[in-house]
């Protein structure tokens, strides 16, 4: 058997050994296999992007009747609260969808180049998606467009939704109770805390721009909605300041916790070296001790 891929026998060579016939045909049956499964791998290919297309239409359907069923909302506060609920994550998924978009065209391409007899078809169902998305990209026009003046309450809705997102993560970092056990582990912490800090400053201007938009919104008004967004204006209000404090106080934690480190790490430096001259010494007395008695 192992002489499988050798030459034909020799003189008293074993069984196992191949003749010129049975070698070639042994060389066309791996061709053949290797044929085929390159012909079963295309084939998958081909399959996977027509799966794909067909998820992905799905997909931009779906989000189509979203953007569309809310033409029937009103455009008050009540209404516009109502439609970014309903739209809350469709731009991250219309992000997605392109990008789904642009692989299917680069896929498309390759395999109509490796596959002409499909071309027709694969034309068709990329034809097919691209004017899903079409559709969708106008739907969202037309939402935009029907909205109106109200597209600027919705823009600030927006705003105070990613903000407060943003405020309750960073929150959240920084009310961490992890503690330093080493100096490196402390430097890294406040450099990390640190890092918090660099973020907050950058969105100071982000607040103050919601905080003005807000009381825009809210000025005169006395429907219950605008109380209730009236009332998340304050929370924010008080979330701002309260994470500047909790910065300050975690700060100080981490900057005490760093002065305990390097005081460690100079203790042990300054015992090292105690210990170093007492056994210096102690080996000075007993040479010493040893002239007195000769």
């Amino acid at each position: 058997m192992g002489n499988l891929e050798g030459t034909p026998c020799g003189k008293g060579e074993g069984r196992g050994c191949l003749t010129p016939v049975s070698l070639g045909r042994w060389q066309d049956f791996q061709t053949m296999v290797s044929e085929r499964r390159e012909a079963v791998d295309s084939a998958l290919r081909v399959h996977n992007y027509c799966v794909d297309c067909e998820e992905t239409g799905k997909w931009i359907a779906d989000k189509t009747k979203v953007v569309e069923s809310t033409k029937d909302l009103g455009r008050d506060l009540a209404g516009v609260i109502a439609i970014q609920r309903k739209l809350s994550g469709l731009e991250r998924d219309v992000a997605a969808i392109q990008a789904r978009l642009g692989t299917l065209e680069r896929e498309s391409q390759q395999l109509m180049a490796s596959h002409p007899e499909l071309k027709e078809d694969i034309e068709q169902r990329q034809a097919y998606v691209e004017e899903l998305w079409q559709g969708l990209m106008q739907a969202l026009k037309s939402q935009e467009a029907s909205l109106g003046e109200a597209s600027q309450l919705q823009a600030f809705l927006q705003d105070l939704d990613a903000f407060q997102a943003w405020l309750s993560t960073t929150q959240k970092d920084v009310a961490s109770k992890d503690m330093p056990e080493s100096l490196p582990e402390a430097e890294q912490l406040l450099q990390q805390h640190a890092a918090i800090k660099d973020d907050i400053d950058r969105h100071q201007e982000s607040y103050q721009k919601v905080r003005v938009s807000g009381e825009k919104v809210t000025h005169g008004q006395t429907d219950p909605e605008y109380l209730l967004l009236g009332q998340r204006l304050d929370g924010l209000e008080k979330g701002w300041d309260a994470l500047s404090r909790m910065w300050e106080s975690r700060s100080q934690a981490l900057t005490q916790c760093l002065g305990f480190q390097e005081f460690q790490k100079d203790a042990k430096q300054a015992e090292a070296i105690l210990s170093n001259q007492v056994g210096r010494g102690t080996g000075s007395w007993g040479h010493l001790s040893r002239q007195e008695n000769l």
